[in-house]
């Protein structure tokens, strides 16, 4: 009989994989994004902030290693991105725009 995969097993293994530079995890730190199971394929996307390259290729590679062995997991699909935790500063004006309250 095939396990069937479900969210909360893939997050709640996601929640053992610490952040080597913060010691919390994947998941509570939000660098887990665009999670999507179809069937036995579980894909997401590893949004990192200020992770060191090794750091970032070895959150990765565990990261599809722990998946991997979850039960009834056939394919792991696993993206590095970056997070934006900083809303963008509205654009200033230029030398010829007007000023505020011209």
């Amino acid at each position: 009989m095939n396990s069937v995969v479900t969210e909360e097993a893939v997050l709640s293994a996601l929640r053992t994989l610490k952040d080597p530079g913060q010691q919390q995890d994947i998941v509570s730190l939000g660098l887990v994004r665009d999670l999507a199971i179809d069937g036995a394929q579980v894909s997401l996307t590893l949004a990192f902030t200020t992770q060191t390259p090794a750091a970032k290729v070895e959150l990765h590679s565990a990261t599809r290693r722990l998946l991997a062995e979850l039960p009834g997991v056939s394919a792991v699909r696993v993206k590095m991105g970056a997070a934006r935790e900083v809303a963008a500063a509205p654009p200033r004006p230029g030398p010829s725009a007007p000023a505020a309250g011209s």
